[in-house]
């Protein structure tokens, strides 16, 4: 295999930083960490044990949510990052931190009610674009 899709937590374990570290995967050059903040611990892992090979093996953050097909940021992650860090937007998907600008009109669009927030403000994310679903399965109570 050449490229692996797993959680941080699945990955730790292959990692050997809670079991043996596994010799099955030297053709390993890509690695997507998703669906859970990567623990410091675990990069450290990574990056002391790569730091001076010239594997080319990379790691991923990815981020995304179920209503958008799974994957909408993603960036390589490097030692130090903050677990946070999402990335950049994905072809297709367009992402932007809001804040709420209270009750919404029938006839307001979405983008009138919501508002960018500063840099110091605390926002809820907005993704647009493609991957985002159209509406729940016979759930219209949940498609907004």
């Amino acid at each position: 295999a050449t490229h692996l899709l797993c959680t941080p937590s699945l990955f730790a374990t292959l990692l050997g930083t809670r079991h043996q570290e596994p010799q099955a995967l030297p053709r390993l050059r890509e690695v997507a960490l998703g669906g859970e903040p990567t623990p410091p611990a675990v990069l450290e892992v990574w990056a002391g044990r790569h730091a001076d090979d010239d594997s080319g093996l990379r790691l991923w953050n990815t981020y995304g949510v179920t209503e958008c097909c799974v994957y909408n940021a993603a960036r390589t992650m490097r030692p130090g990052d903050l677990p946070s860090l999402l990335g950049k937007p994905l072809p297709g998907n367009h992402l932007l931190i809001v804040v709420g600008g209270g009750e919404e009109d029938e006839d307001e669009s979405i983008g009138a009610a919501l508002g960018k927030v500063d840099a110091e403000e605390v926002g809820e994310l907005a993704i647009a674009g493609i991957q985002v679903g159209e509406g729940y399965v016979r759930r219209p109570e949940l498609t907004a």
